[in-house]
């Protein structure tokens, strides 16, 4: 109310020495009246105002009223003079000092920049904005110290931690505030943690106890080396256990003879322990088990009709004991425990000797052919002086039976009989006479320990050659 009646008594003073004036022209003073007209002017000019200089006065005073009364009277637009904003500011800036010097709290410090920002003045608003916000922030951070420290209090660490992780860690006094609170809360994580892996290993739940590594990595970023080594260490401990205990529960099983189970459970460690421990000692001890229970379970499988699976276990121990000297052998089991076509050997070595896949007719009226090819018959005497004729096939070992029909050609000599000479190559294994007489002959040979097996077809004796006595040799299978 001051700042508006002063306006009002100064054109009021103003009026009344105009008047004294006119009454002294009009009395006819003359000079001396000018005198006391020019006098009266000078004494209007000694009351002329400073709105700016009012307007930090009131603002200085505390009369924020007052202040803007002047500001929409004298400075309508809000542009004043520069000397006026640099006060404001200082004004605001001292109104931050004092808040964070703690001689005056942030609702206060809150209110004294409203009433600054109030002014409308574009410049001083503009650059008491950041002062304000500085302000607003730090209160925020203030809050979010004190509901972390409550979480410290409870108890809560995980949470205390996630909300000092919000916190700016470039203000140095700031930090002051909360560090020592930090570091105990990252203690007691990891203390909670570490006992929840070590309850968790002796449970032997060791995913659970990776699982909780893995969670303190993620949250704990600044330690991950630290949670990176123990999950390391995690993970080695449980393939240590996976390892024992396939081996203690597959020699349990092999004792009672039970070897399926046996093989199960080695082959239940995962690739991953596999990989790990043929580099340890103590696999000898797991490959030594293991080779004395898979030919068992192979054979099994090979009685059963499951060949497939076999030749698959076959081929897993050979990825992993690749240098093992029974890998040879079991795959030899297998492959003899398979009847193979000698055709499936490869071409054999001829001399004198036809290999063909198309259908002849034998002496007993039957049509014999075979669509893979393991169909031999001798020369038909359309050239005499033949006196033998081989097929030699490299069969590799690990077979013990040899199955074939020897039967004449239609139009064999009717008083001609030869004969079928079986081998391994060393010694003669067996000899058969064939002839229209005896028919076709169904042989079931013993070969084992054969490498190989030469048949060879010869005349008998007192016989010239073999003119018009052709054999075929039908359906010559191996097994064992």
């Amino acid at each position: 109310m001051a700042a508006e009646k002063q306006p009002e008594k100064q054109q009021q003073k103003r009026r009344m020495l105009l008047l004294v004036c006119i009454v002294l022209l009009l009395c006819g003073i003359g000079a001396e009246g000018y005198l006391l007209i020019r006098r009266a002017e000078s004494g209007i000019f000694t009351i002329r105002r400073d709105p700016a200089a009012e307007l930090l006065e009131a603002v200085q005073s505390g009369d924020y009223t007052g202040a803007k009364i002047i500001r929409l009277t004298d400075f309508p637009e809000g542009e004043v003079p520069e000397n006026v904003t640099k006060k404001l500011t200082e004004q605001a800036q001292a109104i931050r000092d004092a808040y964070f010097a703690g001689q005056t709290d942030a609702e206060t410090a809150k209110a004294l920049m409203q009433q600054i920002t109030d002014l409308e003045i574009p410049a001083v608003t503009e650059a008491v904005r950041p002062i304000s916000e500085e302000i607003r922030l730090h209160e925020m951070w203030l809050a979010l110290i004190r509901k972390a420290n409550a979480s410290v209090r409870a108890g809560d660490y995980e949470d205390a931690f996630r909300q000092y992780s919000r916190l700016p860690k470039d203000d140095a006094s700031l930090t002051e505030l909360y560090a020592e609170q930090l570091e105990q809360t990252v203690s007691c994580l990891t203390e909670e943690a570490q006992e929840q892996i070590t309850a968790a290993e002796q449970a032997h739940d060791y995913d659970t106890a990776a699982s909780c590594a893995e969670h303190m990595r993620r949250l704990l970023n600044d330690q991950a080396d630290f949670w990176d080594d123990e999950l390391a260490g995690i993970r080695a401990r449980q393939q240590q256990y996976q390892y024992t205990e396939a081996c203690r529960n597959a020699r349990i099983f092999y004792d009672s003879g039970e070897y399926a189970a046996a093989f199960d459970a080695l082959r239940s460690l995962p690739d991953a322990v596999r990989e790990t421990y043929p580099a340890e000692d103590t696999l000898q001890s797991y490959q030594d088990s293991y080779f004395r229970i898979l030919p068992v379970t192979v054979q099994n499988l090979l009685d059963a009709g499951e060949t497939e699976q076999a030749e698959q276990l076959a081929g897993e121990a050979a990825a992993l004991f690749p240098d093992a000297e029974e890998i040879a052998a079991l795959q030899d089991q297998i492959r003899s425990a398979v009847p193979q076509e000698l055709i499936a050997f490869g071409e054999p070595v001829l001399s004198d000797f036809t290999q063909s896949d198309t259908a002849l007719t034998g002496s007993d009226g039957k049509t014999y052919q075979s669509e893979t090819g393991n169909l031999y018959y001798s020369y038909d005497g359309a050239q005499s002086g033949r006196k033998n004729c081989t097929a030699e096939f490299r069969i590799g070992g690990g077979y013990g039976r040899l199955t074939l029909t020897a039967v004449p050609l239609k139009d064999f000599d009717r008083d001609t009989t030869v004969l079928l000479e079986i081998s391994d190559g060393k010694k003669e294994l067996e000899t058969y006479a064939i002839s229209r007489k005896t028919g076709a002959l169904h042989i079931d040979l013993d070969i084992t320990g054969a490498e190989r097996l030469l048949l060879r077809i010869r005349p008998s004796a007192g016989a010239e050659d073999l003119r018009n006595a052709g054999v075929i040799i039908a359906d010559a299978i191996v097994r064992s």
